[in-house]
């Protein structure tokens, strides 16, 4: 835990005034306050608490959506709607969700909230969320601010009991303290920053579906005179495949697959060669969370081809297998359950991060230019390769493609320029965009921020979302004891 002290020594009368008399230390760990503060109670309007609908109302496809506790993630100030699941209109609760809304998970994983940013009228919500609506008494994003911070989530952790499968914290939120400092400059710079970590992660997901808008687009308006016409599977592709379990035969692969075969500027396939595996060190010859390689397994990896964190790990051989610019594929993951994870890259800029391992769950691909790797890791993670992947991974309850399986994603020959204008979304190289960050003026902060999270590419606003992460962590530390 980041804030919470796990006392020296525990006297008699702590133990027998303790509710359940236990001598466990972490039962006695506590978060103090140096400066006043407000119980987030006299902080909201009255909650508003979701409902279940029962799994037999769960739909593929409905115009309404139900808001399960994994919407909410540590990783994002914002919800994760792919998350959320089609439900009968007839089960329907309407919750009036709508910008400025905050919600909070009380069951589950506790103390997670997410800031809404646009109306979701269509949107329900489960019996482990509840609605926040912050009053005026404080600035709105500096309570927001405080809220999505590991402060906050310790506080709930600590009220709530152990031991359970799923947790449940009741209306514990409730009763978690807000600091109010004196020095009233600190709450204006948590609030900017986190408008600014909001806008950005508003900013991050326009552009991916920019990156998916301009890859559509060309390959739509630049078809030769073919036209698509769907026939259901030979015995001579079954032959070439080799695979019943398979989507390669479905309509839906064949017209995507189409799509790109069909591009008048032509396209390529990857060769299995040029795709290296990657391994986990011997347990005699590593030491995770130590050391100064990267370490990068496919968790790591976001569903937009960023990476929120990278730990490290100690090699005592001193070989690693990143040493140069590369794309990193995710060949396997248990994440999801129809394979469209499956394939997401990253491009891992060497010569910014440096020296990495990554292990078995990645591909690595190398022999590209720089502007062709960053297109092709955008292409990759694009939605319409995100279908085709989905169709051709194989596995049950771990979906993975082969390196021969990546050979089969025909990859369109786009123009130098349009793969570095679709390469400029996902990475616009900047030395200084993380310098008003670091050196904070209230005064300019926001203009010159406007400017940065415009011109920004994905992997850029990736790394300004984490270094806010770290200035308004370091606010709140001045605030509490620990």
């Amino acid at each position: 835990m980041k804030f919470a002290d796990v006392p020296r020594t525990i006297t008699y009368n702590d133990v027998v005034n303790h509710k359940t008399n236990s001598l466990s230390p972490t039962d006695y760990l506590n978060i103090q306050v140096k400066s006043k503060f407000e119980y987030l109670e006299d902080l909201i309007d009255i909650p508003i608490y979701g409902k279940e609908v029962g799994g037999s109302n769960y739909m593929e496809s409905s115009k309404f959506k139900f808001i399960r506790t994994k919407c909410l993630q540590d990783t994002s100030i914002l919800l994760n709607l792919n998350e959320a699941i089609g439900i009968n209109p007839k089960s329907f609760r309407n919750f009036d969700l709508k910008k400025d809304d905050v919600l909070l998970v009380k069951d589950s994983n506790i103390g997670e909230i997410c800031y809404i940013h646009e109306d979701l009228p269509n949107y329900s919500m489960s019996s482990g969320v509840v609605k926040l609506i912050i009053n005026d008494t404080l600035d709105k994003f500096y309570v927001i601010g405080i809220m999505k911070s590991a402060f906050f989530k310790e506080q709930i952790d600590l009220m709530t009991p152990k031991g359970a499968t799923i947790r449940h914290s009741k209306d514990n939120f409730k009763y978690t303290k807000i600091p109010i400092p004196k020095d009233t400059t600190i709450i204006d710079k948590i609030s900017i920053l986190t408008q600014s970590l909001i806008n950005k992660e508003v900013e991050l997901k326009n552009k991916f579906y920019q990156i998916n808008s301009l890859i559509e687009q060309e390959l739509k308006d630049n078809q030769l005179a073919n036209s698509f016409n769907y026939q259901m599977p030979s015995f001579n592709d079954l032959s070439i495949h080799n695979r019943l379990d398979t989507g390669l035969y479905t309509k839906e692969f064949k017209q995507i697959e189409f799509l790109i075969l069909n591009y008048k500027n032509g396209y390529y396939y990857l060769d299995e060669k040029d795709l290296k595996s990657g391994a986990t060190p011997k347990e005699n010859d590593r030491i995770f969370n130590s050391g100064d390689i990267n370490w990068i397994t496919p968790t790591n990896i976001n569903d937009y081809g960023a990476m929120y964190k990278i730990p490290k790990i100690a090699i005592r051989s001193k070989k690693y297998n990143i040493s140069k610019n590369c794309i990193l594929f995710i060949n396997r993951t248990s994440k999801g359950n129809k394979g469209e994870y499956v394939g997401i890259s990253h491009f891992y800029n060497y010569d910014i991060l440096g020296k990495a391992q990554h292990n078995q769950g990645l591909y690595r691909l190398e022999n590209q230019s720089k502007t062709e790797l960053l297109f092709l890791t955008s292409f990759m993670n694009s939605k319409l390769v995100r279908k085709l992947c989905s169709n051709i991974s194989m596995g049950s309850k771990m979906k993975e493609m082969k390196s021969l399986d990546f050979e089969k994603l025909p990859i369109p020959k786009f123009s130098k320029n349009k793969q570095t204008e679709i390469a400029k979304l996902y990475y616009n190289q900047n030395d200084t965009y993380l310098e008003h960050i670091d050196i904070f003026d209230i005064e300019k902060y926001n203009d010159i921020d406007l400017e940065v999270t415009k011109t920004s590419g994905i992997l850029d606003l990736n790394e300004q979302i984490k270094t806010i992460k770290t200035k308004i962590d370091s606010q709140i530390k001045q605030m509490v004891i620990s």
